[in-house]
Order: C-alpha cells, then sequence, then structure tokens
C-alpha cells in the first residue's frame, strides 16, 4: 500500500486577526483546476469524474482529501470570460479581437 503525504502539509491560511485557520480531516474543499485537457488527462478522469454539462470539463468529489473538483478547461475559462464581459467592453468602446 502506498502511503500518501498529508493533502496540507505546513499551509495555514490566516484569518481576519491574521491567526492560522484549523485545518483537518474534517474540511471540505471546493478545487478548481484549470488545465489544457489532454487525451492522457481525458484517460484519468474516465470512471472517476462525470462530464461537465457543456462536455468540455469534468466534476466530481474525492475522497482524499474531501473535495468537490471541477477541471476546468484554460480555453473554456478564456471563452466564457469573453462572453460574460463582451457588452462591458462594447459600451466600453472596446473591440474582442481575440
Amino acid at each position: 500500500m502506498i502511503k500518501r503525504k498529508p493533502f496540507i502539509s505546513s499551509f495555514c491560511p490566516m484569518k481576519i486577526d491574521s491567526s492560522c485557520l484549523t485545518i483537518d480531516d474534517h474540511n471540505l474543499w471546493l478545487l478548481y483546476v484549470v488545465v489544457d485537457v489532454t487525451e492522457q488527462l481525458k484517460d484519468k478522469m474516465i470512471g472517476r469524474f462525470a462530464r461537465t454539462p457543456d462536455g468540455k470539463g469534468y466534476f466530481g468529489y474525492t475522497t482524499n482529501p474531501s473535495a468537490f473538483v471541477e477541471v476546468i478547461p484554460f480555453g473554456k475559462v478564456l471563452s466564457d470570460a469573453r462572453l460574460r464581459n463582451s457588452v462591458f467592453f462594447q459600451k466600453l468602446g472596446i473591440t474582442n479581437t481575440g
């Protein structure tokens, strides 16, 4: 059996009062993984994560660490940002050339 290192070893997220937030096995994480989705990555996702409704990414749950995970292709992040901000850019007179 392979013994894995703890997910968080020396990471200390800060509270407003500058003290460390307690991290233990009861914490639940929400992870966004922005990557270029390759065929090799797709092979590793099959059976472990479900496809997103648009078919471009993956989502699922892991138990070590306890986390909801969404795998998002970098191109989708860019195209969604362009769609989300297109009207704002038009009002500013900025054209979207990319």
